[in-house]
């Protein structure tokens, strides 16, 4: 056989295990690290293979103030092993890493960049971090992963004398070997996650390969340890303890708030809204800031903090008036995995403060200025919590949203004389928390892209819109708008044509082309009222009425006759939770029975 046909065959042999259709995959992924008391070191190499223009970017490593971070080596290869060039150390830069959510803070990356003109080629580099501070704690979560891992090796190295905790998913059982006084878990995985994600798409497909480890035993300011939620909640107790120290000024504001009120729940209501009156979120990550809140005296004198400093000044305001509360610690976001609570693991990124009172526990947001009393909205609600309680720290459960927390109204007035339509809707839920973000900084123009994406109807005109906040104590956002709409309502002899301004309903995939199951964080929940002002003219026969009810949800379109009116009235739900592969095709012939019937143009009689 010819060499350089043979040389080809062996290449296309080589790309035959890979997803060249992805911008970009790891080839190999090795991370080692060397426990040793309260000191962690971090050795990485990577292999990643670019398969186009798309998935060129800097390499980027972050790490912390204090800890030691080395680039030992980088280079780009050909898809033969060839080294093509190699990294000069000199062109590796430094940055801060502070996002514009955080003031100021000890994070910082150190980035470099390596291309080449011919696709596919490889980039390699290794580093090593020495941490100042670290549990010892890491993992995989193919969950989280957007690209493919084609060899991926997890080792973790520490004294025999020590134990570790470790948990596998989808992974074998680590190999493990002894040395002396020296003992080695290594795991392998490899995992390629879909290319394309799918409309609202199930955070796992239940094959992702998943490793946590922790030692059981560590040192972060103070001992702790991974043994149990309740060890691990000690640790956080006591790392936190003694700094509630309220002001004299402060404790006598408090107590001039709480004069002659008795009823523990109005207290800690008039507190909260003490708390986002007089202060404001600002992310500051210091030293121990990642874990340790600033002191009660701190807020109290900046007006100002990060999750775990207001939520511990609010829970030192709390005491101070006689209510106990507890610190929460939360995984926070939408789209994410639930927290797994079978195994202690430092997976949480945020912090509320629950507050058990004597016929409810309410969970309160600290950092927002404007969200009521107990409500947590998409970030935080339906998840598992540990709840900080020194020697009784458990995992608690914040509470889902309601089919009435996420209820968005509509009302339309439609005049068959005018090409304008006027809508006054009440937004609940993600929308309200849209809004109500977009007050705080969104410039004019995102938030009326927004409303043209989210909001309005499509083929409509946005003429002129208004937004306001009813109050602080109900999650709504009143929106008004004016548009044009061409075409509303026409009428020919004796037909009334009409159009329903359909709701916006995604177009899912077909079952054939489906790879993952649906799931929904929280329900959705429309309500649209369609008043058609026809002049001198009267419906004598309306549209019929339809109603549609399934386990995934419920729609109904109904109509009434008014005097020289038609009023049309519409109400969708869908279910929170998750559907299942093997009952998607059923799930999708609810929703597009529903697009089609959204979709259709009503007819009507005219006397």
């Amino acid at each position: 056989m010819n060499t350089h046909l043979l040389a080809f065959f062996l290449l296309l042999i080589s790309f035959s295990g890979y997803c060249q259709t992805f911008n970009r995959e790891i080839v190999k992924k090795a991370e080692y690290y060397q426990i040793k008391g309260d000191k962690v070191t971090e050795t990485d190499t990577l292999i990643i293979q670019i398969n186009n223009r798309q998935g060129e970017d800097d390499i980027s490593i972050a790490y912390s103030k204090g800890d030691k971070l080395s680039i030992e080596a980088g280079w780009i290869e050909d898809m033969e092993g060839n080294i093509i060039r190699k990294l000069n150390l000199k062109d590796v830069k430094d940055r801060n890493y502070n996002s514009e959510s955080v003031f100021f803070g000890d994070n910082f990356i150190k980035y470099f960049s390596l291309k080449f003109h011919e696709y596919p080629y490889k980039i390699g580099y290794s580093y090593r971090i020495n941490y100042s501070r670290s549990f010892g704690a890491c993992g995989v979560d193919g969950r989280m992963m957007d690209e493919p891992v084609h060899s991926g090796t997890l080792t973790v190295e520490l004294p025999t004398n020590e134990s570790l905790k470790h948990q596998e998913v989808n992974v074998v059982s680590p190999e493990i070997t002894k040395s002396g006084t020296v003992q080695k878990y290594s795991w392998k995985y490899s995992y390629i996650p879909l290319e394309n994600k799918e409309i609202n798409c199930s955070k796992t497909k239940g094959d992702e390969p998943i490793i946590r480890v922790a030692p059981s035993n560590f040192k972060y300011g103070v001992a702790g340890s991974f043994d149990s939620w309740q060890s691990y909640g000690n640790w956080v107790y006591r790392l936190n303890k003694g700094r509630d120290d309220l002001p004299p000024t402060e404790q006598g504001k408090i107590t001039s708030l709480m004069n002659g009120i008795s009823d523990s729940k109005t207290k800690a209501k008039i507190l909260y809204q003490y708390l986002q009156d007089y202060t404001r979120y600002i992310n500051v990550s210091l030293k121990l800031g990642g874990f340790q809140t600033y002191p009660a005296s701190y807020v109290s004198e900046n007006k100002y903090g990060d999750c775990k400093a207001l939520t511990y000044f609010m829970q030192a305001m709390l005491k101070y008036a006689g209510i106990p509360s507890f610190p929460a610690l939360v995984l926070a976001g939408e789209n994410l995995p639930k927290t797994d609570t079978s195994f202690p693991f430092p997976e949480f990124n945020h912090v509320i403060l629950c507050l058990p009172l004597e016929k409810d526990t309410v969970f309160l947001e600290c950092t927002s200025k404007n969200t009521p009393f107990g409500y947590l909205g998409t970030f935080t609600q339906d998840r598992p919590v540990l709840i900080v309680d020194e020697n009784n720290s458990r995992i608690g459960h914040t509470p889902a949203l309601k089919e009435s927390d996420v209820r968005c109204s509509s009302t339309f007035e439609v005049d068959a004389n005018q090409s304008e339509v006027t809508i006054r809707s009440l937004l609940r839920g993600d929308k309200y928390e849209y809004f109500d973000a977009m007050s705080n900084g969104i410039n004019r123009n995102q938030m009326d892209i927004y409303i043209r994406n989210s909001i309005m109807p499509s083929s409509s005109e946005l003429l002129e819109y208004s937004i306001r906040k009813k109050d602080k104590e109900t999650a709504e956002v009143e929106f008004d708008a004016k548009v044009r709409v061409e075409n509303a309502v026409q009428i020919y002899g004796k037909n009334l044509r009409i159009r329903p301004f359909p709701a916006s309903l995604p177009l899912y995939e077909t079952p054939e082309k489906r790879k993952s199951g649906v799931e929904f964080d929280y329900p959705e929940c429309y309500s649209d009222t369609i008043v058609y002002r026809l002049g001198n003219k009267s419906i004598s026969k309306a549209p019929s009425n339809t109603t549609i009810e399934s386990k995934y949800g419920f729609y109904s379109i109904s109509f009434a006759i008014g005097q020289n009116t038609l009023t049309c009235t519409k109400n969708l739900f869908v279910r929170s939770g998750k559907v299942d592969l093997k009952d998607y095709k059923s799930f999708y012939e609810f929703i597009q029975t529903i697009r089609n019937l959204e979709s259709q143009t009503i007819y009507a009689e005219i006397l």
